[in-house]
């Protein structure tokens, strides 16, 4: 069974969710705790929110006291999704991450800062990708049995969000412009084999794309 959440109001990414739905999601995805941090960085260095082998996780929180940079990447590729030009947090971005394709704090402040973040230890998760896709190609939410529950979206440009049954493409219902790229975060959309999104890539070249969520059955 899929589950989804209602709408709830925020800051775009940078939402403040309200305690209900904080509850809803510890539900829907618990475990025990892990840690990172906080750690001294580098300016130009990493967090990495990378768990041991065979450990999947979910990033509830991550802060920063200056200005950082966050970046998917799979040992050899990367995609900066997102930047915040001063102090603050990500409050249940709902990132998961996996030994070999996780999230990346980065410090571009200038000096050496601490870094930390949280998150929850075996979510059943799927990533999709970092996939280079052609120009007007697509980057296919597709699991191959089951039901998965796609929550964050990365992609290194502009992007187009459609729906497909192997035979009648929904027209566009999403897109964001961005020549450098960006990500959506904690979205509830529901992929099967047979329905799922398709995230097409509308950059003139060839861009890395990736995705993750969780496992429903």
């Amino acid at each position: 069974m899929v589950y989804s959440l209602p709408p709830v109001a925020g800051t775009g990414p940078h939402q403040l969710f309200s305690d209900e739905v904080r509850k809803r999601l510890n539900i829907l995805s618990g475990g025990s705790i892990l840690q990172f941090g906080p750690s001294s960085i580098a300016n130009g260095s990493y967090l990495n929110i990378q768990p041991s082998s065979g450990v999947e996780i979910e990033v509830r929180n991550v802060f920063f006291p200056a200005t950082i940079e966050l970046h998917y990447y799979d040992g050899t590729n990367d995609i900066l999704f997102d930047a915040s030009a001063s102090f603050g947090g990500l409050y249940i971005p709902s990132f998961k991450c996996s030994n070999t394709k996780y999230v990346r704090v980065k410090n571009v402040s200038g000096s050496t800062q601490f870094l930390y973040t949280d998150a929850v230890v075996d979510v059943p998760i799927k990533q999709f990708g970092p996939t280079s896709i052609s120009a007007d190609s697509y980057l296919d939410l597709q699991p191959t049995s089951g039901e998965v529950e796609i929550h964050n979206i990365y992609y290194a440009g502009p992007v187009e969000f459609y729906v497909y049954d192997g035979t009648n493409l929904l027209g566009k219902f999403d897109e964001d412009t961005s020549v450098s790229g960006g990500s959506t975060y904690n979205l509830r959309l529901a992929c099967t084999n047979s329905t799922y999104v398709r995230v097409k890539n509308k950059a003139a070249t060839a861009k890395l794309i990736a995705a993750d969520g969780v496992i429903r059955s």
